[in-house]
């Protein structure tokens, strides 16, 4: 397998095992009391919000990080938030995931060599991407004025 084939069937298997795991409801109950931290809550989210800063840096010249990491997204999620919350909580963990999900479709599209689709996809990737800013920083703002 090429890095690239090896980092969709990771990505796949991770945001399939990830989406089980919630719809099942499994949980892991050291990460869940490990969650209930306050200083565990916050070092998470930077860790995350690092790792979300790092996949928009250097996109056009580090793809092949840039599809190996966006691989490895639902794990990034599980550290911070093992299981899905309520209200914005969920439509930003969906928006998280669905990026991810929309990222793995690029080796199809690009593989059939069309310029519209390409384009559709490139689009909705990265509206994705700018929405879960958006709402990153407003769940931020909302952790901060709960505090």
């Amino acid at each position: 397998m090429t890095p690239r084939r090896d980092a969709t069937a990771l990505g796949v298997g991770l945001l399939v095992a990830y989406l089980a795991q919630a719809a099942a409801g499994v949980q892991v109950p050291w990460l869940v009391r490990l969650q209930a931290n306050d200083l565990y809550e916050i070092a998470s989210g930077i860790v995350l919000a690092g790792y979300i800063g790092l996949q928009w840096s250097g996109v056009a010249r580090h793809r092949q990080r840039h599809e190996l990491l966006g691989a490895c997204a639902p794990i990034v999620l599980y550290a911070h938030a093992s299981r899905f919350a309520y209200g914005y909580l969920v439509w930003l963990a969906a928006i998280y995931l669905g990026i991810g999900a929309v990222g793995l479709l690029h080796r199809p599209i690009v593989e059939r060599r069309a310029r519209a689709p390409f384009t559709w996809w490139y689009l909705t990737h990265v509206a994705l991407a700018m929405l879960l800013i958006v709402l990153a920083g407003y769940h931020v703002l909302i952790a901060i004025a709960y505090e």
